[in-house]
């Protein structure tokens, strides 16, 4: 029997890095009233929240072309 030395392990580490930002959220639930069920959703994350009432006129212009094509409204 042959022995052989063992090979030693190298590891290497990377720094950590860290990043702070902001960010808003804006979500927009469609639910059927009679059944309490929801019917359609979306979310809208915008790492501008200083322009939290623009995104908020785009979003509703963009959620209501989506209804209408869907055929909720």
């Amino acid at each position: 029997m042959k022995c052989v030395a063992p090979t030693p392990m190298i590891t290497s580490y990377e720094s950590a890095r860290v990043s702070t930002y902001d960010t808003a959220n804006i979500q927009v639930s469609l639910f059927d009233a009679k059944s309490r069920k929801l019917l359609w959703a979306a979310t809208i994350k915008t790492f501008e929240p200083g322009n939290v009432v623009s995104v908020s006129k785009d979003m509703a212009d963009i959620v209501v072309s989506s209804l209408v094509k869907e055929g909720f409204i």
